[in-house]
């Protein structure tokens, strides 16, 4: 994990700096290093953040356009079930009347 590079990278830097193996500019360099490294890292953070957060707003169009070709498509399957059921009925010799508005 770069993370706990960095962190270790910083403690020992620290320990170099209290054992005085390095001081001054040297110091200084290491250090302003260690801080853009963790201010990059924290950028590709938020950058890898935010690029998930497309993904999952992606995916959810995705989730709920496939939901509603879905349920076209049953609602189609079911309506040629229910022609085909009252084709079928239709054409039984002994057929039932069809029920009718005004039909007694």
């Amino acid at each position: 994990d770069a993370r706990l590079d960095l962190s270790v990278r910083k403690h020992e830097l620290d320990d170099l700096k209290a054992r005085g193996r390095i001081a001054g500019d040297a110091a200084r360099q290491a250090e302003d290093a260690l801080g853009r490294e963790v201010h990059d890292l924290s950028r590709l953070r938020d950058d890898v953040l935010a690029a998930n957060r497309l993904l999952v707003a992606a995916k959810r169009e995705v989730v709920v356009e496939e939901v509603r070709r879905l349920l076209a498509a049953e609602r189609d399957l079911h309506a040629a079930a229910i022609k085909s059921l009252e084709t079928t009925l239709a054409a039984l010799p002994n057929a039932p009347v069809p029920q009718t508005e005004g039909y007694i």
